[in-house]
């Protein structure tokens, strides 16, 4: 296992740590960093430190975008969104599709409107074949930044509000099992997931 903090990255550009390197005809397609080995777990569990370089945030955008676009290839179920440290990147950037377009988010913060939650049955790339009944903020207001350096904010409801608070939970390092309140709410899945 390759040691996080030379992958933290505070500025310039980086490379994917050597484990989550694809070394197939897609380069710039990371592999999806799985709950299935130890060390999977551990990274899926760090939390996610701030960009301050928008190249870095560039580099980081065009993987998740890949990677996301080639998920059914390598966990064999399709995604909604995806976030850096699911391709072993431990920082605070994550794509989410929303209303069928898929944008990058950085430094999110998110903020509930009100505290009506809904539970709905969610998936995720990094643990596949597995969904859970995880209670949501119906309805959101998202604070980040763009890739052009803009800082904006957008209100965010239903299913397009999931996805976006299921993708800032893996920057800090909390996943869909965390919702679980006892074992049999794992269930097997079947196709497709939100991150």
């Amino acid at each position: 296992m390759s040691n996080l903090s030379e992958h933290h990255m505070p500025s310039g550009s980086f490379n994917i740590p050597p484990q989550w390197q694809v070394t197939s005809a897609k380069p710039n397609t990371p592999k999806i960093v799985t709950h299935l080995t130890p060390q999977g777990l551990r990274l899926l569990r760090t939390p996610s430190k701030p960009i301050t370089d928008l190249k870095q945030a560039a580099q980081v955008a065009e993987w998740l975008k890949n990677t996301l676009l080639d998920a059914a290839n390598q966990v064999g179920i399709e995604g909604v969104g995806l976030s850096a440290i699911q391709i072993g990147i431990p920082l605070q950037i994550f794509v989410a599709e929303i209303n069928g377009v898929l944008e990058v988010f950085i430094n999110p913060k998110i903020k509930p409107t009100s505290p009506q939650k809904e539970i709905d049955t969610e998936g995720c790339l990094s643990l596949p074949n597995i969904v859970v009944p995880v209670p949501r903020y119906k309805k959101i207001i998202v604070k980040y930044t763009t890739l052009q350096g803009t800082k904006t904010q957008k209100v965010l409801k239903g299913f397009n509000a999931r996805v976006v608070q299921h993708e800032f939970d893996h920057l800090q390092g909390k996943l869909i099992t965390d919702y679980a309140l006892y074992p049999s709410q794992i269930k097997k899945a079947s196709t497709t997931v939100t991150s």
